[in-house]
C-alpha cells in the first residue's frame, strides 16, 4: 500500500517535469533585414570562399557579416554603410563579364540571391578592379 501511495504521489511530479521540457524557452527575435538597402559580396579563391553581407535592419541599424570562417555581425557607422552601398551601386552599373572560364577564382556582387555582377579575379578590367577594391574594404571593416 505504501508503494502504491508513493507511486501516486510521484506520478504528477514526473509528468510536470516532462511537460516543462516539451516547451523550450523562446529564442530572441532574429534581426530583420531590409535587403533593399544591402548587398552580398562573394569571393571565391580556389577552395576558399568568403561571403560578405551588408544590410540595414528595420530599425535603421547597419550590419556587416562575413562567412568564410566564423560569422561576425556588428554595427557599421552611417558613413561606412552608405559608402559601401554607393560602391556596390557603382559596380552594378559597370559592364557585365562572364565567369564561365573561372568558376574557382571569381568575385560576385549579389542582391539577395540574384548575382548582379561577376568578374574573374585574374582579369584586368575596370569591373574586376572595382569589385576587388570593394572586397578589400569589406575585409578591413571586419
Amino acid at each position: 500500500m505504501k508503494i502504491l501511495m508513493a507511486i501516486l504521489l510521484l506520478l504528477p511530479a514526473v509528468s510536470f517535469a516532462k511537460a516543462a521540457k516539451a516547451h523550450p524557452k523562446p529564442r530572441a527575435a532574429a534581426v530583420q533585414r531590409n535587403d533593399a538597402y544591402g548587398f552580398n559580396l562573394i569571393v571565391n579563391m580556389g577552395a576558399k570562399r568568403s561571403w560578405y553581407k551588408v544590410w540595414q535592419d528595420k530599425g535603421g541599424k547597419f550590419y556587416a557579416a562575413s562567412t568564410g570562417g566564423k560569422p561576425t555581425v556588428g554595427v557599421l557607422s552611417d558613413q561606412h554603410f552608405f559608402y559601401l552601398n554607393f560602391q556596390s551601386r557603382q559596380v552594378a552599373s559597370m559592364p557585365a563579364t562572364s565567369i564561365k572560364s573561372c568558376p574557382k577564382s571569381n568575385i560576385m556582387l549579389a542582391k539577395g540571391t540574384k548575382v548582379i555582377r561577376a568578374a574573374c579575379l585574374d582579369s584586368k578590367n575596370q569591373t574586376t578592379a572595382k569589385m576587388t577594391e570593394l572586397a578589400t574594404m569589406m575585409t578591413m571593416l571586419q
